[in-house]
């Protein structure tokens, strides 16, 4: 990100941080980076949780894993390991891609499978 380090107050990401292609962890640690002391990461995304995944068709889980391995990260180790220590983390609902028109529902379908997605909200601190 453009921006000096220490300089922002807040950052607030619907779905941006989990959206984002490439290495997820990058872009916690620019958040991080920018943030002030006592800034906060206020981010919100959702993830397929093992015991989902474990219940899926092995060909399901296999071709998931390769295509879309980033439904299945809840990126709080990625979090820690950016520099947050004061992290909440608040389980806002979920969704299913059975009525969804995303890529990963459409994938899910073509797979026979009907993912269930846990939505968080996370409120992290730079300490």
């Amino acid at each position: 990100m453009p921006f000096k380090d220490n300089s922002i107050d807040i950052i607030s990401d619907g779905g941006g941080i989990g959206n984002c292609e490439g290495e997820k962890s990058r872009a916690l640690k620019e958040a991080y980076r920018v943030l002030k002391p006592g800034g906060q990461l206020i981010t919100s995304t959702g993830f397929v949780n093992k015991e989902i995944f474990a219940a899926l068709p092995a060909k399901a889980q296999k071709i998931l894993l390769e295509e879309r391995p980033d439904v299945f990260e809840d990126l709080y180790e990625d979090t820690v390991l950016a520099g947050f220590r004061k992290i909440d983390s608040v389980i806002s609902g979920s969704w299913y891609t059975d009525n969804d028109e995303s890529s990963i529902a459409n994938l899910a379908r073509s797979l026979g499978v009907n993912l269930k997605f846990t939505s968080y909200i996370r409120y992290c601190t730079k300490e």
